[in-house]
C-alpha cells in the first residue's frame, strides 16, 4: 500500500507538471478540415476500390463517419477536460501499480507457508483461485478510480481550482481531438476512457499474477510486466491503414489512451475487413484477461502445493576445513547468482531483449538517412570553396529533377533529355539533400561567427549518445542487487552470516564488491551490444573532430567526439554504480525483493518515461539522467546541473547509509 500511495502521489505530481493548457484550446477551421478530409477520402476510395479492397473499405468508412459529424456552430470553451484527456502518463502509473500489487499478492501465501493449509481445505484450490482473481479485479477497478481521480484533481489544481465546465461540448471542440470520428461529448469521452482502462488493468494484473505464481517469483513477474509495458508503450500507434497495424494500434497500452479511442480514425485488417481500432482495443484486453484467468486456474488446480527435494550430501573424508576468507565469501556471493536458474534466465532474457531492440533499431536507418550520409562523406572535412561549388552543382541537379517530376506528375513540358531519369534522381535524393542543406546552412552560419565546423556524418554519434537510459540495463542491475541484498533474510541465512568470522566487516565489503563486479560486467555487455550495432550500421568516424559538429552539442571547448563519447560512457558507468547503491539501500529498508525492486525500478524508469524527448533543461529532476550520460552533460554548469548531480549522486548515497550501518552491526 505504501508503494501504491507513492505511485498515486507521483501520478498527481506528473499530471500537475506535464498537463499543458494548450490542450484546452478550441479547434480552429474544424468544418473546413473535415470537409477536406471527406473529399480526400472519397478521392482515395475511387483510386483504391479496384486495387486494394481493405484500403477501399477504410476510406469508405472515413467518408461515412465524418459525414455524420455536426460541423456547424462555433466551438464551445472547455477547461480542464482537454488536459485530462491528453494526459497519457496516468496509464503508466496505473499499469505499474496493478502489476506490482498482483505480483506481490499472487505469491503471498507461498511466502508465508499458508499454501499447504489452503490445499487441505475442501474445494480449497478452486475457491482460492476464484477469490484471488476476484480480488485482482476489485483492486484493479479501485486503482483505476483512484488514479483517474488523482489526475483530475491535479488538472483541477493546475487550472486554478476552477470547476470543470464544458463537459457537454463536442469532443471536436478540443484542439487535440479536432479529427475525432465519433459524435461524442467531452463528458462521454472522459467516461469512456475511464471504462476502457479497467479491462486493461485487469489483464495486466492477471498477467503479473500468473507469471508470479508460475515462476514463484514476484521479481520475475515485475521484469515480465516491465518488458510487456515497454514493448506496448514503444509501439507506434500512428498507422492508419496498414495490414500490419494490429500490433501498433491494438496493444494493451494503446487501449488505455483516449487519443487512440477518440483520436483520428484508425482501422485494423481483420480477415480483410476494416474494423475500427477502438473496437479491437476493448476486445484484446478482455480476451487476454479471460485467457490469463483460465490459465491461472488451470495451473492452480494441477500444481502441487508443496515441492520437496532432498539431496544427500557427498561425504569427503579427506576434505580439510579452511577458515572463511574474502575470496571464499566472494565465491559464495557469486554462487547465489549462478545457482539460481531464474536469476540467470532473467539476465539472459534481458540481454536478448537488448540485442533484439538494438537490431530492430537498424530498421530506422532509412534510405533517406543513407543518402544524407553519402552527401556527408562526399564533402567530409573542412568546408572550402570547392565544397560550395560542388554543392551548387548538386542543387542545380536536384532543381532540374524537380522540374521533371512536376512535368511528369501534373503534366507540362520539360526541356531536358531524360525526364524520367531526372525525376527519379530527385525522388531518390531530395529528402537526404534537404537534410544536408540544413547542415551546411548551420555550418555557414557558425563560419561567419568565426567558428570552423567541418562536415562529418553524425548519425552514429546521435543515435548512441541520444539513446537515453537503457531500461533493460536498469532492470538487470536492480534485479541482481535486490536479489543479493535480500537473499540472506529471505532464505533464513541471517543468523548463519552473523556467526561467521568478522562477517560485518568482510562480508559487507565482499557484498558491495560482488554487486559492483556483476554490475560492471552487465554494463559492459549491454553497452557493447548497443555500441556495436550503431557502429556497424551507422558508423562513428572522425573521433578527433570537435563535438560541436553534432547539432545540439554546441560545446565551445576543445573536447573531441572521441573524448565526449568516453566521458559519456564513464558517466553512464558511474550512474550504474550509483544505481547499485540505491537498490541495496532500498532493499535494506523494505527487506523484500518484490517491493525493493518495484521501488528502485520505478524511481529510475518512470521519470525517464515521463521526460522522454524533453529538453535537457527540464530533465534535471530525472534520477536516471546520469545513466544517460550525454543528457547529463548537456545541462552545462547551471542550477539544473547542480540539482541533477544532487539527485543522481546524493540520493543513492544517502539511501545506502542504512544498508551500510545494518551490515556493520552483524
Amino acid at each position: 500500500m505504501l508503494v501504491a500511495a507513492l505511485l498515486l502521489v507521483g501520478n498527481a505530481f506528473a499530471a500537475y507538471t506535464v498537463c499543458d493548457p494548450e490542450h484546452d484550446a478550441p479547434s480552429e477551421n474544424y468544418a473546413a478540415g473535415v470537409a477536406r478530409l471527406i473529399d480526400d477520402s472519397r478521392h482515395r476510395y475511387e483510386n483504391e476500390k479496384l486495387k486494394n479492397a481493405f484500403a477501399a473499405r477504410y476510406y469508405k468508412q472515413i467518408t461515412e463517419k465524418y459525414s455524420l459529424l455536426d460541423t456547424e456552430g462555433d466551438p464551445q470553451p472547455v477547461f480542464g477536460w482537454g488536459r485530462y484527456l491528453s494526459y497519457r502518463y496516468n496509464d503508466l502509473f496505473l499499469y505499474a501499480c496493478c502489476a506490482f500489487c498482483a505480483a506481490f499478492s499472487f505469491r503471498r501465501e507461498k511466502e508465508t507457508g499458508e499454501m499447504t493449509s489452503l490445499y487441505t481445505m475442501r474445494h480449497g484450490r478452486l475457491r482460492y483461485a476464484a477469490v484471488k482473481l476476484a480480488s485482482a479485479v476489485i483492486f484493479s477497478a479501485a486503482f483505476t478510480v483512484l488514479f483517474c481521480a488523482s489526475s483530475l484533481f491535479a488538472v483541477w489544481a493546475k487550472s486554478g481550482y476552477q470547476p470543470f465546465y464544458g463537459a457537454g461540448a463536442r469532443i471536436q471542440d478540443l484542439k487535440t481531438f479536432i479529427y475525432a470520428p465519433n459524435a461524442a461529448t467531452v463528458g462521454e469521452a472522459v467516461l469512456t476512457s475511464f471504462l476502457y482502462k479497467i479491462p486493461v488493468c485487469i489483464a495486466a494484473s492477471f498477467f503479473a499474477g500468473a507469471v508470479s505464481y508460475l515462476f514463484n517469483s514476484g521479481a520475475i513477474s515485475l521484469v515480465a510486466s516491465a518488458l510487456q509495458l515497454y514493448v506496448s508503450y514503444r509501439l507506434d500507434v500512428k498507422g492508419y491503414v496498414d495490414k500490419n497495424a494490429f500490433g501498433r494500434n491494438c496493444n494493451t497500452f494503446a487501449a488505455m489512451r483516449p487519443s487512440c479511442v477518440y483520436g483520428e480514425f484508425r482501422c485494423i485488417n481483420v480477415f480483410g475487413f476494416a474494423v475500427p481500432a477502438y473496437v479491437v482495443n476493448v476486445a484484446v484486453p478482455v480476451l487476454l484477461a479471460v485467457l490469463l484467468g483460465a490459465a491461472f486456474i488451470f495451473m492452480h488446480l494441477n500444481r502441487a502445493g508443496v515441492r520437496i527435494r532432498i539431496r544427500l550430501p557427498k561425504i569427503n573424508i579427506t576434505r580439510k576445513e579452511k577458515p572463511a576468507s574474502p575470496h571464499g565469501l566472494f565465491r559464495y556471493e557469486i554462487q547465489k547468482l549462478t545457482k539460481s536458474r531464474l536469476t540467470v534466465a532473467v539476465i539472459f532474457v534481458l540481454f536478448l531483449s537488448r540485442i533484439a531492440v538494438s537490431l530492430l533499431g537498424i530498421r530506422g536507418y532509412s534510405y533517406d538517412d543513407r543518402v544524407y550520409r553519402s552527401y556527408c562523406e562526399r564533402w567530409q572535412g573542412p568546408v572550402t570553396e570547392q565544397t560550395y561549388a560542388e554543392y551548387a552543382e548538386e542543387t542545380g541537379k536536384i532543381g532540374e529533377g524537380y522540374k521533371a517530376y512536376v512535368a511528369i506528375i501534373y503534366g507540362g513540358k520539360y526541356d531536358g533529355d531524360d525526364p524520367i531519369g531526372a525525376s527519379d534522381y530527385y525522388v531518390a535524393h531530395f529528402k537526404g539533400f534537404e537534410k544536408f542543406d540544413q547542415k551546411l546552412s548551420r555550418i555557414t552560419q557558425y563560419k561567419q561567427e568565426g567558428v570552423e565546423i567541418p562536415v562529418v556524418y553524425e548519425g552514429g554519434y546521435e543515435r548512441f549518445l541520444g539513446a537515453g537510459a537503457d531500461i533493460f540495463l536498469i532492470l538487470a542491475i536492480v534485479y541482481v542487487c535486490t536479489y543479493l541484498s535480500t537473499y540472506d533474510g529471505v532464505n533464513g541465512m541471517t543468523d548463519v552470516v552473523k556467526a561467521t568470522y568478522s562477517a560485518g566487516k568482510k562480508l559487507t565489503a565482499v557484498k558491495i564488491g560482488t554487486v559492483f563486479t556483476v554490475a560492471s560486467v552487465t554494463y559492459a555487455a549491454f553497452t557493447l551490444v548497443s555500441y556495436l550495432t550503431v557502429f556497424l550500421v551507422c558508423g562513428m568516424k572522425m573521433p578527433s573532430y570537435p563535438v560541436y559538429v553534432l547539432p545540439g552539442y554546441e560545446i565551445r571547448g576543445g573536447m573531441t567526439l572521441g573524448a565526449y563519447l568516453i566521458l559519456t560512457l564513464l558517466l553512464r558507468y558511474a550512474g550504474t554504480l550509483l544505481l547499485c547503491l540505491f537498490s541495496c539501500g532500498i532493499s535494506s529498508l523494505f527487506k523484500n525483493q518484490i517491493t525493493a525492486m518495484a521501488v528502485s525500478a520505478g524511481v529510475y524508469i518512470i521519470p525517464a518515461f515521463l521526460q522522454k524527448g524533453a529538453e535537457a533543461a527540464s530533465r534535471f529532476i530525472d534520477p536516471a539522467l546520469m545513466l544517460d550520460g550525454s543528457g547529463f552533460l548537456l545541462l552545462g554548469t547551471g542550477r539544473g546541473a547542480a540539482v541533477s548531480a544532487a539527485i543522481c549522486a546524493a540520493v543513492p548515497l544517502i539511501v545506502f547509509i542504512p544498508y551500510l550501518l545494518k551490515q556493520r552491526k552483524k
